[in-house]
């Protein structure tokens, strides 16, 4: 049976022992080591600076500390971050920390701002975190309906929908910034004005609403825009929205666009409020902004 050799010391990382140098001659650390100290680098702050700084924190600034012990205010902050100390010249009153942060549990900002109008809610409530959260994190199946109800469902309804403590539209906003890093526009389907370029007259669409947009607006599902491609489409125009309807297939779980349209008409019409234009597009001419085609109606 073969047993691991062990790494000569001179080839581990200098700050972890654990890992191999990089492949570099001048090389000191790990590739790990080495972006974590790229974004936090060490104090070397000295023993004795230590020793002179312990009994100056929470008596001065500490651009004074650093000041007076001849170290910069970088240096003290690193080195303030490696012990877990802080230096606070001015700090809050304990009592009024813990009223603050019961206050902010339950109310919020709002609250807290009424009871306590003299206090800097933001500088309590970010440094001492002794409180609940007032939201809860996104689970896997809520994360995967959002992307279902994408550019489909307002946000007003989504918000509804799940009923998170706490959250309202902004959670939602938050979610696609925060998570996906994208926008939830175009996910599930493609608006009319670009559509009208190379679908067929009669392509089904429809009608939802964006928080950005003054007024509802028609969509077509990729599931259906990938059976009425004009003839003359491009070879990549064609690819890429069998590519989009196969992932809408996927999110789904189904290849039926008429499940997605009454997706949508149930949680407007059970959380929301579903706009529902008069006005069809035939495919004679472009359609103008914020009109097009009810849910299941041809455009």
């Amino acid at each position: 049976m073969d047993h691991p050799v062990a790494r000569p010391p001179a080839f581990l990382c200098a700050e972890c022992q654990v890992e191999p140098k990089c492949n570099h001659p001048n090389a000191k650390y790990c590739h790990g080591c080495r972006e974590r100290l790229r974004r936090q680098p060490r104090s070397r702050v000295t023993p004795g600076q230590a020793a002179h700084l312990r009994p100056l924190l929470g008596t001065l600034p500490k651009r004074d500390i650093a000041r007076r012990v001849g170290i910069s205010l970088a240096a003290l902050t690193r080195w303030l971050r490696e012990e877990g100390l802080h230096s606070d010249s001015k700090p809050y009153d304990p009592a009024l920390v813990a009223a603050v942060l019961r206050v902010y549990e339950h109310g919020g900002t709002p609250a807290v701002r009424q009871l306590f109008p003299g206090v800097r809610v933001r500088s309590i409530v970010e440094r001492y975190k002794d409180f609940q959260p007032r939201q809860i994190r996104w689970t896997g199946p809520q994360t995967i309906e959002a992307a279902r109800m994408a550019g489909l469902v307002t946000h007003t309804a989504q918000a509804r929908y799940f009923g998170r403590p706490g959250a309202w539209e902004g959670s939602i906003k938050s979610l696609w910034i925060k998570r996906f890093q994208c926008p939830p526009r175009d996910v599930n389907g493609l608006g009319v004005s670009l559509a009208w370029w190379i679908a067929t007259p009669g392509t089904p669409a429809v009608v939802v609403k964006h928080s950005t947009a003054p007024s509802a607006v028609a969509k077509v599902l990729w599931l259906d825009l990938v059976q009425h491609l004009r003839p003359d489409v491009p070879d990549w125009v064609r690819d890429a929205v069998q590519v989009l309807a196969r992932f809408q297939t996927w999110l789904h779980g189904t290849d039926d666009p008429a499940a997605i349209r009454a997706m949508i008409q149930e949680r407007e019409a059970q959380y929301g409020e579903y706009g529902r234009p008069g006005q069809q597009w035939r495919g004679t001419r472009r359609p103008a902004r914020g009109h097009g085609a009810g849910a299941g109606e041809s455009v």
